[in-house]
């Protein structure tokens, strides 16, 4: 506890002012756009995915990004961005997936690098037969419930990346998201791989 707050929600009231912040100091029109296709790769170590106890490896999922881009003073910018990716298969093959975010990213330019920080919001959607499935965790049995209905999951996260521009219109991108950062039990981590192309979408917005 600090100050007589839950960890969860110091991080989220933190999100929360930052965005706040940042909203402060921008005009209504972003200064550039980009469009991106990146690799995702979710909760490395956390799941388990057979009978015999063995967690999730490294798994690269595509998805597709769009993002606006604002001066903010001296070298940083503001870059709001939403990521969708494609349905994919849990660890059931008759459950299925679909994840999307929004990541609101301050970043600092240095030449050709852009170091990125900032919160994020990370929605998790599944749907499945419904029923139970059993899984051994190498001291007992586990059972997970399989959703019948839809459910979604929403989760606070914390991102920090680097950008490096190798083109005048083109980036790769490399950024690490952090899930319940505070709770060491439940903390879980997300890696992307990404490519982006930067464009004027307003160009009346530029000085």
């Amino acid at each position: 506890m600090f100050l007589g707050i839950a960890p969860k929600r110091v991080f989220l009231l933190a999100g929360l002012f930052l965005l706040t912040a940042e909203l402060h100091a921008l005009t209504w029109k972003p200064h550039f756009s980009e469009l991106g296709l990146g690799l995702n790769n979710s909760y490395l170590k956390k799941i388990q995915v057979d009978e015999a106890g063995s967690k999730n490896t490294l798994k690269l999922r595509p998805y597709f990004s769009g993002a606006l881009r604002w001066q903010l003073p001296r070298e940083f910018l503001f870059a709001p961005e939403l990521r969708i990716g494609l349905p994919y298969k849990g660890r059931d093959e008759q459950l299925k997936k679909l994840e999307w975010s929004v990541q609101l990213p301050v970043t600092y330019m240095i030449r050709d690098y852009e170091l990125r920080f900032g919160p994020g919001l990370y929605w998790t959607r599944l749907w499945g037969p419904g029923g139970v499935q059993e899984l051994d965790n190498g001291l007992g049995v586990d059972s997970f419930f399989l959703p019948s209905e839809a459910q979604t999951a929403l989760n606070l996260t914390w991102m920090l990346g680097v950008d490096y521009t190798f083109l005048p219109a083109w980036s790769v991108r490399l950024d690490l998201q952090a899930f319940n950062l505070v709770e060491s039990e439940r903390r879980a981590f997300s890696q992307t791989l990404s490519l982006h192309y930067h464009f004027d979408l307003f160009v009346e917005a530029k000085e």
